[in-house]
């Protein structure tokens, strides 16, 4: 299921940055989930994608007993997302001060961290780090660092971007491991980001709307 939004024809000023973020299970995640998003007038605009969910990142090797070095906040992979998303992922140079491009190609076997990642793993571009979930492991090289786009979206990740093919391996392999559905819930999910069509509207009162619609908040681990 790709992103959707009302209309890529509209302007994308509200390009990737969003009210609202939600993480969910992708068993609570449908056409007519996002079917009904399309009939609220108080959502203006929304991106759904399936996220992989994993637990840490090290550099290649390294000894989990020791956490010094292990990222393991909420993390979510993914691939890049199309241009038609209504998010941007910028890439930033390697001391994070600065935006160097939007425009960028990520190849199979390369990992693109969201920002402060790589301050933790101690690793800088070139390096090989590795990705955990649940009991699969997979190496990529650090190809790059990208600035989180969700501005005043509640929900707290951070991203890590790698390539189509590796995303759909990665998510396989995981699938494979995993085949009951309640363990595979853990790791693969969605997110849904959205924006108010009324900024003066509480966002108690729209999450309320949206749920009543469509459940996403009552069943999200993180909104």
């Amino acid at each position: 299921m790709n992103s959707s939004e009302k209309s890529v024809n509209e302007a994308f000023d509200y390009m990737g940055v969003y009210d609202e973020g939600i993480l969910i299970s992708r068993k609570y995640v449908s056409d007519d989930t996002f079917a009904k998003l399309n009939d609220l007038d108080v959502v203006e605009s929304y991106s759904g994608f399936p996220v992989l969910a994993v637990q840490d990142i090290a550099p290649v090797g390294w000894d989990y007993s020791d956490r010094s070095r292990v990222y393991s906040q909420i993390e979510i992979l993914q691939p890049k997302p199309s241009a038609d998303s209504g998010l941007v992922y910028p890439q930033v140079n390697e001391s994070q001060t600065a935006i160097v491009t939007d425009d960028y190609v990520i190849n199979p076997g390369e990992v693109y961290f969201a920002e402060n990642v790589a301050d933790v793993v101690k690793l800088g571009i070139g390096d090989k780090v590795e990705i955990t979930c649940g009991t699969v492991r997979r190496e990529f090289v650090i190809a790059g660092y990208i600035e989180e786009p969700y501005g005043a979206a509640t929900i707290g990740v951070k991203t890590i971007l790698v390539s189509d093919e590796d995303y759909a391996s990665f998510y396989n392999e995981v699938k494979e491991v995993y085949t009951d559905d309640v363990a595979l819930d853990e790791f693969d999910n969605y997110c849904i980001f959205i924006n108010k069509s009324d900024d003066a509207m509480s966002n108690g009162d729209f999450r309320k709307i949206v749920d009543d619609a469509t459940g996403i908040y009552t069943n999200s681990y993180f909104a």
